[in-house]
């Protein structure tokens, strides 16, 4: 079974605004693209014969209560946290640090989640 995932939640400025939104990067054949042959099922086991290359259901769930009432956390967690850059030009500049990881460390990065801190090993 594999690890990857292929779900993430997005935050991203537009015209000045903050903007969240679901992604799926899934390819065609991920279980979360499949959908049973016989179209009048509205839900389905694992039984069920399936074909692939449909719309992610997750997106689907998501996009249908919004982002907002689709997260869920303990309280006071802290869902992620980016490393930023802080600068001063006619006002506040943020900009988030992108580091040089390579593809495997750069989507511990990205996923979506909670991360324990690695111990430091000095």
């Amino acid at each position: 079974m594999s690890t990857q995932n292929y779900h993430h939640v997005e935050l991203k400025i537009e015209s000045g605004e903050l903007h969240r939104g679901f992604t799926c990067t899934a390819p065609e054949d991920a279980p979360c693209r499949s959908r049973p042959k016989d179209t009048l099922l509205e839900s389905w086991s694992s039984e069920e014969a399936t074909e692939t290359g449909h719309q992610c259901w997750a997106v689907e769930w998501v996009e249908a209560v919004g982002i907002e009432d689709s997260i869920r956390s303990y309280p006071d967690r802290i869902l992620a946290s980016v490393a930023v850059d802080i600068s001063y030009e006619e006002g506040v500049n943020i900009e988030p640090i992108t580091p040089d990881l390579t593809p495997s460390e750069l989507a511990v990065v990205t996923r979506f989640g909670i991360h324990e801190d690695q111990e430091d090993k000095s």
